[in-house]
């Protein structure tokens, strides 16, 4: 493997074990007000994670042509019956509302924290369906069982504290 494709392929699982790991310290926030700071750095470091990677990909793979991106993504497989090339705008999409969202709760956390529930369901909506769409379903779907096993520990030990 180059130190490309390792580079390339480090920031996306950085990215991906940091959006799990920064919803589930947001949902055990809840009850532990103290974790709203670790989920916050987590979910920025997934963010420039991401942004790494995007670097990576457009340095390593495509020497900085987005030419190269549109001919490389208009080979990959059709999902929903849009263009390969869709991709390229639906990650620029991600990149950007990723970077917009740390913004907004670096600078009002309360106001984060109160949003809409239905903005937060399309924004979740949205990142399911990009790493659906990159293929990296199958680390979020392990992920996804290990979450209720973190929140029921959770649980106990809070539990455990009340006595």
């Amino acid at each position: 493997m180059s130190k490309g494709e390792f580079l390339t392929r480090l920031s996306i699982w950085i990215t991906l074990g940091g959006y799990f790991f920064g919803v589930a310290f947001l949902l055990l926030s809840r009850r532990r007000p103290n974790l709203t700071s670790v989920a916050r750095w987590v979910w920025t470091i997934a963010c420039g994670c991401l942004c790494m990677h995007a670097i990576c990909a457009y340095h390593f793979y495509h020497q900085w042509s987005q030419d190269s991106a549109y001919r490389r993504l208009g080979k990959e497989p059709v999902l929903l019956g849009s263009s390969g090339v869709a991709g390229l705008y639906f990650n620029y999409a991600l990149i950007a509302g990723w970077i917009i969202d740390v913004t907004w709760w670096w600078r009002d956390t309360d106001l984060y924290r109160r949003r809409s529930g239905i903005l937060t369901g399309i924004w979740q909506g949205f990142l399911w369906f990009m790493i659906f769409v990159g293929d990296y379903l199958p680390f979020v779907v392990s992920a996804e069982f290990l979450l209720p096993v973190l929140i029921n520990q959770t649980q106990l030990e809070s539990s455990r504290n009340c006595f």
